[in-house]
């Protein structure tokens, strides 16, 4: 009975040796598993679109003595404006000059790459601020806006069909006053998320048609 005994004592604590061995290595290769293996490298296809729609514009101040509400105002919406461009096509580097004068009315933007603000509050805002951007391109302003107008309509076949994407077959875009309808942002009850979004696709539209 003593030897039966103690032989399978033996055999239960070799066993539990055995398993004790065999966990440990177990243990051991998860552990190996370098950190870096779980995480994958590869850039997520939101970075890779925000890195390929890095446009370069930028603006800089060139009026002193602006009162420090206004200078407030406009620096927000001119660097938002640049942002909501910058981040919705692949612009070359153009540096606008801005303005706060107190001789416009509302604002206005040139060709030249100039924006002038005026003294009133509501048209220092973002709205404001792509609006005259969109002038700076040559909205209402350049030869090849006017090429492209007829009947009062803008009729390039890239802003027409970029139209059509967002309101269907057979949307038109309007022009009057230098300006164009829908998504000009022209006033500020036309602003929304959306909207903004449109208005720079719009306008990104009517530079490949010529404008």
């Amino acid at each position: 009975m003593t030897n039966k005994s103690t032989t399978h004592r033996l055999s239960v604590l070799v066993l539990l040796v055995i398993f004790a061995i065999a966990g440990c290595k177990k243990e051991e290769t998860i552990s190996a598993i370098p950190a870096s293996a779980a995480v994958s490298s590869t850039p997520q296809s939101s970075d890779v679109v925000n890195a390929i729609l890095a446009g370069q514009l930028s603006w800089t101040l060139t009026s002193t003595n602006v009162p420090s509400a206004a200078l407030a105002r406009i620096t927000t919406a001119m660097n938002d404006a640049c942002a909501r461009y910058n981040a919705a096509y692949n612009w070359p580097a153009r540096t606008l000059t801005v303005e706060y004068n107190t001789g416009v009315a509302t604002a206005d933007g040139s060709t030249n790459g100039n924006i002038r603000f005026g003294s009133t509050a509501s048209y220092q805002g973002v709205r404001t601020a792509m609006h005259e951007i969109a002038h700076t391109y040559g909205v209402g302003l350049s030869s090849g806006w006017t090429a492209n107008i007829s009947g009062g309509q803008f009729i390039g076949a890239n802003a027409v069909a970029t139209l059509a994407s967002f309101d269907g077959a057979g949307a038109v875009i309007y022009t009057g006053g230098g300006h164009f309808w829908p998504y000009g942002l022209n006033y500020d009850n036309e602003w929304s998320e959306t909207n903004a979004a449109r208005h720079i696709q719009l306008v990104v539209a009517m530079k490949a048609d010529g404008m």
